[in-house]
C-alpha cells in the first residue's frame, strides 16, 4: 500500500500549535523552479537539495492549518532511508580546514563553508516525531520548523533561523546571516565580521543594491548561538522570483565565495552528500513566498539519525573552534532526538 509523502510546517512567529499540513504522492518528482512565480489558489510546500536550485520538489495537496493532534491523524507512517553510520572525525575536519586556509592564502577563494556529519544510533517512530516537532516549535518561535517525509528523500526535520527569500506585497526580504559566537561573554571579532561582509556583498550584487543604501547589522539568537544578521528589502516583481532564488542559492553563508571555487573545494573535501542540508525549503502562497535555508536539520533514517552542520572558514579560522561551533549548531535539534 502506498504511503503518501507529507510536510508539516510551523512558520516563523506563529503559535507552536499552528501547523500547515501538506500531502503528496509517495515519490516526489522534480519540477522547474519557475513554478515559484505562479499564483496558486492554495499554499504549496517545496524544497530543493543542496546546490540544485533550478529544480524543486513540491507537495501541492494542502490539508489546512491545524494543531498537532489533528495533523497526525493524516500521517500513517514516515519514510526512512538507510543512512551511513560514520561520523566525521576531528582529524579529517581539521585537515580540510588546513587545506581551505592554504587555498585562501593562494587566492583561490576568500571563504568556504565546510560541513560535517554526526551519526546517532537512535530510533524514532511516528508518535515520537510529533512530540519532538512540537518541542522544537516551542523552543524556536522565530524559526521555520518543519518535518518532510517522502519515499525518495526519507524524513528530514529542522528549525532553520535563516531566511533565503520572503516575498509579500511586491517586496522581497533577504537575510544575510553569517558569523557565530557561543555565549554572551564573547565579543565580535574581525573573523565574524569578514564572514558577514562576504555574504552581504553577495546579496547586494544579486539585488543590484544601491551603494547609497545602508543596512544595519544586528544580532540574531538561536539557543546558545549568536549570529550577525542584516535584512535587505527591495521592490520586486513576482515573475522575477525564480531567477532571484537561483542566483542566491547557495549563498556564501553555506557555500563560500567565489561560489564555483568553493563548490569545487567542498565536493573534493567533504566525504558525504549534503542531500537536503543547506538547500532551501519554503511555502508558496497566493499572497507571497516564504523560503528558508535548510539549516539546523537532521535526517531520521531507518538505522539511526544523521546530523549535519557547517562553519564558514576564512584565513582566521581555528579548527577546534569550528568543531565546537558546528557541534553547538547540531545540538539545536540533537537534544530532542537523542
Amino acid at each position: 500500500m502506498e504511503s503518501p509523502s507529507f510536510a508539516l510546517v510551523r512558520l516563523p512567529g506563529d503559535a507552536p500549535n499552528r501547523m500547515h499540513l501538506f500531502m503528496g504522492p509517495e515519490t516526489l518528482h522534480p519540477i522547474s523552479v519557475s513554478q515559484l512565480s505562479q499564483i496558486n489558489d492554495n499554499p504549496r510546500f517545496f524544497f530543493t537539495p543542496w546546490n540544485t536550485s533550478e529544480t524543486i520538489f513540491e507537495l501541492s495537496d494542502f490539508r489546512g492549518i491545524m494543531n498537532l493532534g489533528e495533523a497526525f491523524l493524516w500521517i500513517d507512517e514516515i519514510h526512512k532511508r538507510q543512512i551511513g553510520t560514520q561520523s566525521t572525525s576531528f582529524e579529517n575536519f581539521e585537515t580540510s580546514i588546513d587545506k581551505a586556509k592554504d587555498e585562501i592564502t593562494w587566492g583561490n577563494f576568500e571563504k568556504v563553508v565546510l560541513a560535517r556529519e554526526k551519526y546517532i544510533p537512535a530510533e524514532i517512530d511516528t508518535t515520537e516525531l510529533g512530540t519532538i516537532f512540537y518541542a522544537l516549535c516551542k523552543a524556536h518561535p522565530q524559526a521555520f520548523v518543519y518535518i518532510c517525509s517522502s519515499q525518495n528523500w526519507g524524513t528530514w526535520m529542522g528549525a532553520s533561523p535563516e531566511t533565503l527569500v520572503n516575498y509579500s506585497s511586491g517586496t522581497v526580504s533577504i537575510m544575510s546571516l553569517a558569523g557565530t559566537l557561543f555565549n554572551d561573554n564573547e565579543e565580535w571579532s574581525s573573523k565574524e565580521s569578514a564572514e558577514q561582509t562576504v555574504t552581504s556583498k553577495f546579496i547586494e550584487s544579486c539585488l543590484n543594491w544601491s551603494p547609497t543604501d545602508s543596512v544595519a547589522v544586528r544580532e540574531l539568537r538561536q539557543g546558545k548561538l549568536r549570529h550577525l544578521m542584516s535584512v535587505y528589502q527591495k521592490n520586486w516583481n513576482r515573475e522575477r522570483l525564480p531567477d532571484l532564488v537561483v542566483s542566491l542559492s547557495p549563498t556564501p553563508a553555506v557555500c563560500g565565495n567565489p561560489r564555483n571555487s568553493a563548490l569545487q573545494f567542498i565536493q573534493e573535501n567533504e566525504s558525504f552528500k549534503r542531500d537536503l542540508y543547506a538547500g532551501y525549503i519554503g511555502i508558496s502562497r497566493p499572497d507571497g513566498l516564504i523560503t528558508n535555508v535548510n539549516l539546523r536539520c537532521a535526517e531520521i533514517g531507518a538505522n539511526g539519525i544523521r546530523l549535519l552542520a557547517g562553519c564558514g572558514i576564512n584565513k582566521d579560522s581555528q579548527a577546534q573552534r569550528e568543531w565546537e561551533e558546528s557541534g553547538l549548531k547540531m545540538t539545536v535539534i540533537e537534544e530532542y532526538l537523542s
